[in-house]
């Protein structure tokens, strides 16, 4: 392993391996270090000058491994997250007893420790095998099929040789950048990777394993192969919508009690476990814009993809007071938005206008979808363009919408599944209709005398239209006046019997509340868009 070579070396201009002086992060660690019930490892190092071998014991926790002295005073301590691990197996000598060596290298500092291979030891190892970036990716995978293919990098499905387990392996290629924009790579690459690391979530990917070759790098990631969130969202009722809903929620609120933002998610990055088409759970990944709230210097600030991405970010100006994990509330409300109205509230036909929009955070709803207020009012309150004035994932949890039983639009959702041929069809009926209506209006208003004693159209009773269905037409009647009414025709293939509300979605009779349903035949329709109150918000198309 050649330093030079390395794609996480960097000239820090430090020739210590150890870091002694971080007090702060040294406090922070301690108290959770010496609650840890694991036992310390003994290892040996060779004195610089004597060249006898002594004693030091090293434990590992959080990403870092500390090694404290004989008199058990800490030495120094190490963030692991661009060490790289080695081990070399010799047969003991004279000169060294020991049957291994284990070599660290952090930017171009290199410590080698010996010792006799034990069940304790080789425990310690693999545990810290699993911070640190290894080599002998092509002894331990083989790579079945490219499944995926981004900007930087590509995703292919792998299997493990020795146990056959499958999972997705990220390969970035190392010779796509070199200078300054190599270590900013790299140095992003890197925060994912700590970030991955320091999450334990059955709905977030795990990283397992970080290789390096002479290439390429490789992320060892759980394989979730049942595709993006909006493929299988149209197979789930409202309730099973709102549970991926709060589950969503409180993933990233987990992510943010440790300490992690996202900054990009977006349904392309919520991937479903499997390919079962009930089956809703998922996992959250792609950590490449991911940072920690806390810190106070980052390697990106403006990052995410237009139309999820929170408005104070796009506005986001250099050396101003960094924003806050409130940026990932904005990019779920957007998300939740897309769940239950199945588009994106920020479309638009150019970038441009939809960064316009994500910007004022713009959100209008669709009437003709039915949700219940509450839905409305969460999604309001999570994508407000002040972040101040944004609801915090806590309040997103505590809010009426998770509590309500709202099984009424349970019922509503797996009848509109049920029926999902037909939606389009009797959609179009009615925009058909009312296109109709609109157009006799304007004939009947120009076929009025221009004259000037004449100032203003007949009194008519009831501006009307009657819809009822014959045979397979449905009939308008519009009453143009007192004495006259227009009749007009339209095929329907449909015979059955629906309820539409000005939502637009197919209602059955029985969760439609109407008196006397069973001897109404037709209803007015008002000024073609209104319905009388008496009859609720539906109107009826119902088989004569």
């Amino acid at each position: 392993m050649q330093s030079s070579n390395l794609y996480f070396v960097y000239n820090s201009g430090s020739e210590q391996f150890w870091k002694r002086k971080d007090y702060q992060l040294i406090n922070e660690l301690m108290q959770g270090l010496l609650q840890d019930s694991r036992e310390m490892i003994t290892l040996y190092k060779t004195q610089k000058i004597l060249k006898k071998f002594i004693a030091r014991r090293y434990k590992t926790f959080q990403q870092h491994l500390f090694y404290f002295r004989e008199n058990g005073e800490l030495g120094g301590f190490v963030v692991l997250k661009n060490v790289y691990f080695k081990i070399t197996k010799k047969y003991a000598t004279q000169s060294i007893p020991y049957d291994s060596c284990l070599t660290l290298i952090r930017d171009r500092s290199r410590i080698d420790l010996y010792f006799n291979l034990s069940p304790e030891i080789d425990i310690f190892l693999r545990e810290l095998q699993r911070f640190c970036i290894i080599d002998g990716f092509d002894q331990q995978y083989q790579l079945l099929q490219n499944i995926g293919t981004g900007s930087t990098a590509q995703v292919f499905l792998a299997e493990n040789i020795q146990d056959h387990q499958q999972y997705a392996v990220k390969q970035i290629e190392k010779e796509q950048a070199t200078g300054r924009h190599r270590v900013l790579r790299s140095k992003t690459l890197l925060e994912e990777i700590f970030m991955m690391r320091s999450l334990d979530h059955p709905n977030i990917m795990k990283l397992h394993q970080v290789y390096e070759s002479e290439k390429h790098i490789q992320l060892v990631i759980s394989l979730f192969e049942g595709g993006q969130l909006m493929d299988k969202i149209k197979n789930f009722n409202f309730l099973i919508k709102r549970e991926l809903a709060k589950v969503l929620i409180e993933t990233v609120h987990y992510m943010h009690t440790k300490g992690i933002m996202h900054r990009d998610l977006k349904p392309f990055n919520i991937l479903y476990k499997n390919k079962d088409p009930q089956d809703w759970h998922f996992g959250i990944g792609d950590f490449g814009f991911s940072t920690s709230i806390k810190q106070q210097q980052h390697i990106l600030y403006k990052c995410g993809t237009p139309g999820y991405v929170a408005p104070e970010i796009i506005e986001y100006r250099e050396k101003s007071k960094m924003y806050g994990q409130s940026c990932d509330v904005f990019s779920i409300g957007v998300i939740i938005y897309e769940i239950f109205f199945n588009t994106h509230p920020f479309k638009s036909k150019t970038k441009d206008d939809t960064l316009r929009q994500n910007v004022n955070a713009q959100i209008n709803f669709d009437d003709r979808v039915c949700i219940p207020q509450s839905l409305k009012s969460l999604i309001i309150s999570m994508v407000r363009k002040n972040p101040r004035h944004r609801f915090t994932l806590q309040q997103c949890l505590e809010h009426d919408f998770f509590k309500e039983s709202l099984y009424r639009f349970n019922e509503l959702s797996q009848e509109i599944q049920e029926h999902e041929p037909k939606t389009m069809e009797i959609r179009n009926i009615r925009c058909q209709t009312l296109q109709l209506l609109k157009t006799q209006n304007n004939r009947r208003r120009q076929s009025l005398p221009q004259d000037s004693s004449v100032t203003q159209e007949p009194q008519i009773q009831q501006s009307n239209a009657i819809f009822s269905i014959k045979g397979k037409s449905i009939v308008i009647k519009h009453r143009q006046s007192v004495s006259s009414t227009h009749e007009s025709k339209m095929k329907l293939e449909s015979q059955q019997q629906f309820y539409i509300s000005q939502q637009n979605q197919i209602l059955m009779p029985s969760q439609v509340k109407l008196p006397q349903i069973e001897k109404i035949n037709e209803i007015f329709l008002n000024d073609l868009h209104q319905i009388p109150k008496e009859f609720g918000n539906t109107y009826l198309i119902k088989k004569q």
